[in-house]
């Protein structure tokens, strides 16, 4: 009797030890992918305040999400005025470029079908949205800066289009859509 006592308590205690040993791998295993996200999103976003991209990894912010984040305000401003010029196409495509989409790829693809064929309401509704939910989670530093970069990027955009004569290169429309995408950031 005191062998299968014995054998008992041998089993129970490598189980034990079993579900610990997985916990600690499971445990080190999403710590391996939260740095790998970490850096995927350092990569697209150019961002390097560790902080920032840890807290933005645990908002379940990755690459393609930054991607729209960036990209829907840039399309939404350059469809400001009904229409989208060849200035404001490539000043879109070169901004996104810059922020890891590249040629080919399905972001690019779904972007260059946004330049020829305006987005549904519900996109933008959506990103307002998320940017809204998003912003609880940041300190008002952050919020800050994601917002001037929102904004500058978005700006970049109108101005391309070159206003009357060179003169008042943003379009009261163009302003009055970044300044609306601008309030998603307030609340």
């Amino acid at each position: 009797m005191a062998d299968g006592w014995e054998q008992r308590k041998i089993g129970l205690e490598e189980a034990f030890f079993r579900k610990r040993d997985q916990d600690l791998l499971e445990k080190l295993k999403q710590q391996f992918e939260s740095q790998d996200k970490i850096a995927e999103l350092q990569a697209v976003s150019g961002i390097t305040d560790q902080t920032l991209l840890q807290k933005l990894v645990d908002s379940g912010v990755g690459p393609g999400i930054f991607i729209a984040l960036v990209i829907t305000p840039l399309v939404e401003v350059a469809w400001a005025d009904g229409q989208i010029d060849d200035r404001e196409r490539t000043a879109v495509l070169s901004a996104a470029g810059a922020n890891g989409v590249q040629a080919g790829s399905a972001a690019y693809q779904w972007l260059e079908r946004l330049l020829k064929h305006r987005p549904d309401i519900a996109v933008v509704a959506a990103w307002k949205e998320y940017v809204r939910d998003l912003c609880k989670t940041l300190t008002p530093e952050l919020r800050a800066s994601a917002k001037r970069e929102m904004i500058a990027r978005s700006k970049h955009v109108a101005e391309a289009a070159g206003g009357i004569l060179g003169f008042n290169k943003i379009s009261t429309t163009e302003q009055a859509v970044i300044d609306e995408l601008a309030r998603s950031y307030d609340g």
